[in-house]
């Protein structure tokens, strides 16, 4: 196994739900995450909002006709994961298995952003002692629409 592939066998140590709600007016987007902890321990939360289909010219690839290479997937409009270190995400704090914490985001969307592209990745970490250090890593993520509740997900 490579690190990738034991982390996917590994059970999630929390699960993430995540409510959106969408304000076209004010062009703002609040999202609400919850990570219930299926183990005790420290846990973190971040979201990033992401948009599919951006056209961006590549300089170093140009093939005359096909203009497929220029579109892009998954491109990250806002990166709201805090890192210092060794770790990353906002702090939810301790909680014991079976508890929940929620962190609310809010976030601004840009006129010219497509809002039917958009979606979103949660990603909780958890934090462990190494070396004397608090190391959070990833131990569940979610890419959730921003129009509709996503249920919580242990994966």
């Amino acid at each position: 196994y490579g690190l990738i592939d034991q982390s996917l066998a590994a059970s999630a140590k929390a699960g993430i739900s995540v409510n959106p709600v969408y304000y076209a007016n004010e062009g703002l987007l609040v999202v609400s995450v919850s990570v219930k902890a299926a183990v005790d321990g420290l846990f973190n939360v971040g979201a990033w909002l992401l948009e599919n289909g951006i056209y961006g010219e590549q300089e170093d690839y140009h093939k005359v006709g096909d203009s497929s290479y220029n579109i892009h997937e998954n491109c990250v409009r806002i990166d709201d994961s805090k890192y210092l270190g060794t770790w990353f995400g906002h702090t939810l704090g301790t909680l014991k298995a079976g508890d929940a914490a929620t962190k609310t985001f809010v976030m601004k969307v840009k006129k010219d952003w497509k809002v039917e592209n958009l979606h979103l990745a949660v990603f909780a970490s958890y934090g462990e002692r190494s070396d004397d250090k608090l190391v959070y890593t990833v131990c569940n993520a979610v890419d959730a629409p921003i129009d509709v509740p996503t249920p919580f997900q242990y994966k």
